[in-house]
């Protein structure tokens, strides 16, 4: 798993799932993060997954929001280049292990259409909708938060009412918060 809004560039998303990878084969990484190539870390990468794990499924949690640095208009996104990668491992790497790619994103519209063909022809996205959180569930939420106030801070109306209006407009936890 790793949040790819932590992530600037392909380069840097690549490194980042490398470390996790070793950290869970409780191996050294023996990777640099600077110096060397993108594809000296994908090699890497398919190494410690092929020589430790049977499969791997990624998580590529705001996945859109990995566009890459100095990118032009005519280069698709960060994000389309590791999906390409990610989903063709095992033909460029040879593996004989598989590797599955999960996606969150909010916005899976934009992110289809940041995708260039070479790794829409890979990557094969099925949606999976979660609906809002209802007024009910909303204060839920907000109670198992209400520790992190002062006691008194928050009147016994509060998280009801906040509750009430989160689920009246997106239903989103994070907002009503």
């Amino acid at each position: 798993y790793i949040n790819c809004k932590d992530c600037k560039s392909e380069d840097s998303a690549v490194w980042t799932i490398a470390s996790k990878v070793a950290d869970a084969a409780d191996v050294e990484l023996e990777l640099p993060k600077r110096g060397i190539t993108t594809k000296a870390k994908y090699d890497r990468l398919f190494e410690l997954v092929g020589g430790n794990f049977d499969c791997m499924v990624i998580i590529l949690d705001e996945l859109d929001r990995l566009k890459g640095r100095n990118r032009n208009r005519q280069q698709p996104h960060a994000y389309s280049d590791l999906l390409y990668n990610l989903t063709r491992a095992t033909d460029i790497a040879d593996l004989d292990h598989q590797i599955t790619t999960a996606v969150l994103t909010n916005d899976g519209d934009s992110l289809i259409d940041g995708i260039d063909t070479r790794a829409k022809s890979s990557f094969t996205p099925r949606r999976v909708l979660f609906d809002d959180y209802d007024a009910t569930q909303l204060r839920s939420i907000l109670e198992k938060r209400e520790d992190a106030f002062r006691d008194g801070a928050v009147s016994d109306d509060v998280i009801p009412l906040t509750a009430a209006h989160a689920a009246q407009g997106e239903g989103d936890a994070r907002k009503a918060i």
